[in-house]
Parts: structure tokens; C-alpha cells; sequence
């Protein structure tokens, strides 16, 4: 998951950069004013960085998701553990009606 978002923000970043340059060559030849592709580098760097901000929320949230699943999982197995086994997580069940 970490290797997946690392690839992918490198990809986003070297975008920005090609962007960048193009911009800066298009101010440096005075068409920056002028020329259509000026607005349409700066949705595209604004685009970008949308979606290294999006990135970014996804893993934290996958990560807050995969840590909570896995201290849930942790706490059922401890409880079956401690119980010697005679512990049933079921909807129907009395003990968990009376909560």
C-alpha cells in the first residue's frame, strides 16, 4: 500500500515539474498572457495537486481503516483466548442483548 502511494505521488510530482517548466517557458517568451495553454497549465498543476491531496487522504484513511480491523481482530482472539474458547460473538446471544 505505501509502495503503491509512493509510485504514485513520484508520477503526480515529476507531472508538476514538466508543468512548471512549461509555464516558466511560456512567461520567460512573454506569451504567457496571451497564450490559451497558460490556462490550461494552471487547471492542470491545480488538478495535480488535487490529486496529491486526495492520495494522500486515501492512505491515511485505508491505513486508520487496516490499523482499527486489525485491533478488533486482536481484541476477539484475546477475549477467545482469556474465555478458553467458550465466548460467542452472535447478535442473538443474551449476554450481548443485556448491553
Amino acid at each position: 500500500m505505501k509502495r503503491a502511494k509512493n509510485v504514485k505521488l513520484d508520477l503526480t510530482y515529476t507531472d508538476i515539474e514538466i508543468a512548471e517548466q512549461r509555464k516558466a517557458e511560456l512567461i520567460q517568451s512573454g506569451k504567457a498572457k496571451t497564450e490559451p495553454e497558460m490556462a490550461d497549465l494552471e487547471k492542470y498543476l491545480k488538478d495535480r495537486v488535487n490529486e496529491l491531496q486526495y492520495t494522500e487522504d486515501l492512505h491515511k484513511s485505508l491505513k486508520r481503516q487496516l490499523y482499527g480491523n486489525s485491533k478488533q481482530y486482536i481484541h476477539k482472539l484475546m477475549a477467545e483466548l482469556d474465555t478458553g474458547g467458550n465466548i460467542r460473538y452472535e447478535l442473538k446471544s443474551l449476554f450481548f442483548l443485556n448491553f
